[in-house]
C-alpha cells in the first residue's frame, strides 16, 4: 500500500474551504491588501495578501498598543491608537492606484469625542492624490466623510459611529463613483473625478498629512483593486473570519499518484494512491 501527499496547494484550499461552499463570495478576487491582528506583537502591522504591504507601526509602542480581544466578531489582537500621541501605521506601498477603482476596508471603535478621526488617507506630497477617508465629530457625532482630491467632501453618513462599538466600514470606488458601507448598509456616496498619484503617495492608516490622527481601535484591515459588492460587504460583515478562507474549489476527478520514486512522499501522507 501506498499513500499520496496532497501538493501544498491542494492541502492549503482544503483548509481554508473547512466549513464553506462554492456559492460563498471569494473575497481574495483581486484582494490587494490584508492587514490582520492575528499574529499580534511587533512593530508590524503584517499584510497576508501575499503582496508584503506590510505597515510600520509609528510613535507606538508594540508591548502596549496591541491589545488583545476587543471584537467579537473578527477575535485577535487589535491596534489601540491615541491621538495625542500621534500614532499612526505607515504602509510600504500606495493602495490606491490612478484607475481610481478600489475598495477600502476596516474594523473600528471610536470613543465618544471630539475632533477628526482619520481612519484611512493616502496623499502625495503636494495637494493633488489625496484622498481621506475619516469620522468627523461635530454636531451630529462621530458622522463618516470622504474628502477626494480638490473636490471637498463627497458624502457625509446619515449615522454617527462614535459609539465605543465596533464597526466594519468598507469605502468602494468603481471609478465614478465612491460609496460607504458600514455594517454591510450603504451610508453615503459622492460622485469622484481627477486622478491619483500612486507613485508618489503616503499611505496610512490613523493619520493625514501629519495633522489629524485616529482615537480608538483599530482590527483588520484590507484592500483591493476593483469595488467589493454589496453582497461580499454583507458576508464579510458577518463572517469576519471568511477574509482568511476562500471559498473552495472543485477538485479533480482523480489525482495522479506521485512518482514511484519519491518513497517519503508516498509513506508520509493521507490518501491511499
Amino acid at each position: 500500500m501506498s499513500v499520496y501527499l496532497p501538493t501544498f496547494t491542494e492541502a492549503l484550499t482544503a483548509m481554508r474551504s473547512h466549513g464553506r461552499n462554492s456559492n460563498d463570495p471569494d473575497a481574495w478576487n483581486g484582494l490587494r491588501l490584508c492587514m490582520t491582528g492575528l499574529q499580534g506583537g511587533g512593530k508590524k502591522w503584517k499584510d497576508v495578501s501575499g503582496f508584503g504591504n506590510h505597515g510600520t507601526l509609528t510613535n507606538m509602542d508594540p508591548a502596549t498598543d496591541w491589545v488583545i480581544g476587543g471584537n467579537p466578531r473578527s477575535p485577535g489582537h487589535v491596534l489601540k491608537l491615541v491621538a495625542a500621541s500621534t500614532q499612526y501605521i505607515r504602509l510600504v506601498s500606495p493602495v490606491i492606484g490612478d484607475s481610481k477603482i478600489f475598495s477600502i476596508a476596516a474594523w473600528f471603535r471610536m470613543p465618544p469625542s471630539s475632533g477628526t478621526n482619520i481612519l484611512f488617507s493616502q496623499y502625495a506630497a503636494t495637494t493633488t492624490g489625496r484622498v481621506i477617508w475619516y469620522a468627523h465629530h461635530d454636531a451630529s457625532g462621530g458622522v463618516m466623510r470622504l474628502f477626494w482630491q480638490n473636490q471637498g467632501e463627497l458624502f457625509t453618513s446619515a449615522n454617527a459611529y462614535d459609539d465605543g462599538q465596533w464597526h466594519f466600514a468598507v469605502l468602494t470606488c468603481d471609478g465614478t463613483t465612491a460609496k460607504n458601507y458600514v455594517d454591510g448598509v450603504l451610508d453615503g456616496q459622492g460622485s469622484i473625478a481627477g486622478v491619483q498619484n500612486p507613485a508618489t503617495a503616503n499611505t496610512v492608516f490613523g493619520q493625514r498629512e501629519n495633522t489629524d490622527y485616529f482615537e480608538g481601535d483599530l482590527g483588520t484591515a484590507t484592500g483591493w483593486n476593483r469595488p467589493v459588492l454589496p453582497s461580499e460587504i454583507q458576508h464579510l460583515y458577518e463572517r469576519p473570519l471568511d477574509m482568511f478562507t476562500p471559498r473552495p474549489r472543485a477538485f479533480p476527478a482523480t489525482v495522479a499518484a506521485p512518482p514511484a520514486g519519491n518513497r517519503r512522499r508516498r509513506l508520509l501522507f493521507g490518501a491511499v494512491a
